[in-house]
């Protein structure tokens, strides 16, 4: 049963299952992106709180590494939980149990979080993207008029050389 604690602590912070069972070791290596992760939002934080992070994001380029963030996030967190738990001697019940928490803990949190930053990406792409796609095309359907030619610049001076 020790071995499904663990498992449900890898969960929710990588690492805390293993360091629960006393390998040390793996526990480290298990915190070390999640330790990364944070003190990397704690730098954007403090150089200028929840502005710097909001700018970060809105980054071209930012929302889909963050997509790809997630999901390796996703992935880590199931390998913690799957690697804490291994060493059971029901497994059975312990695989029932993590798999069922690995559903509610890791897939539901992270399939939210990637269809927010989906829609964060599109809603930002429609506002402020620039280009072919962007711009609304001419309605040339018979009957309505081409826009007129701009005028043709004038060189004051042409009058006086011709003279």
């Amino acid at each position: 049963m020790r071995s499904a604690l663990a498992g449900l602590l890898g969960l929710l912070v990588p690492g805390a299952g293993h360091a629960l069972l006393g390998r040390r070791r793996a526990a480290a290596i298990f915190v070390a992106p999640i330790v990364i992760i944070l003190a990397i939002g704690l730098l954007l934080f403090l150089q200028g709180g929840f502005t710097a992070i909001v700018a970060f994001v809105v980054t071209p380029g930012v929302l889909p590494a963050l997509a790809v963030l997630n999901v390796a996030l996703a992935g880590w967190r199931i390998a913690a939980a799957v690697d804490a738990a291994r060493g059971t001697n029901r497994p059975l019940a312990t695989g029932g149990l993590v798999g069922a928490a690995i559903v509610v803990l890791v897939l539901v949190p992270h399939l939210w979080a990637g269809s927010t930053i989906a829609a964060t990406s599109d809603f930002l792409d429609s506002m402020f993207a620039s280009g072919p796609a962007a711009r609304p095309e001419r309605d040339r359907s018979p009957g309505r008029h081409a826009a007129a030619p701009a005028p043709r610049r004038r060189d004051p001076g042409a009058l006086a050389r011709r003279a």
